[in-house]
């Protein structure tokens, strides 16, 4: 069975602990990071099969990481990625499928929702 990179970029240690209870024991391998800089470091080298970043990371905007993300080299800007973000709105929301993303979760989610 193939193993999938989910890298999840997450500010909160107690959302980022919901989202890797969710995917623990699945075909997926996850990959944590708190800020956006050391996750666009191992995106270069060794993007993953889907991110899920925070709208508000500590160290960036998840918009401008998103950005990065689609402007980046080769088959790397086709990388699936979906937002998440609590008390966004509908311009925010609406910003991050207009900029390519192909995801976008309100707080609080269930972790249900996640998995599909």
């Amino acid at each position: 069975m193939a193993s999938y990179i989910i890298d999840v970029v997450e500010s909160s240690p107690n959302v980022l602990g919901l989202i890797q209870d969710a995917l623990r024991g699945t075909r997926f391998t996850v990959r944590s990071f708190v800020k956006a800089s050391p996750f666009l470091s191992m995106f270069a080298v060794n993007p993953p099969d889907l991110a899920i970043l925070d709208l508000r990371i500590f160290d960036d905007y998840g918009l401008n990481v998103l950005k990065k993300i689609r402007s980046s080299d080769g088959d790397k800007r086709d990388t699936r990625v979906i937002l998440m973000g609590l008390n966004s709105s509908v311009e925010e929301r609406c910003a991050v499928f207009l900029n390519g993303g192909d995801g976008f979760l309100a707080y609080p989610f269930d972790p249900r929702e996640l998995y599909a």
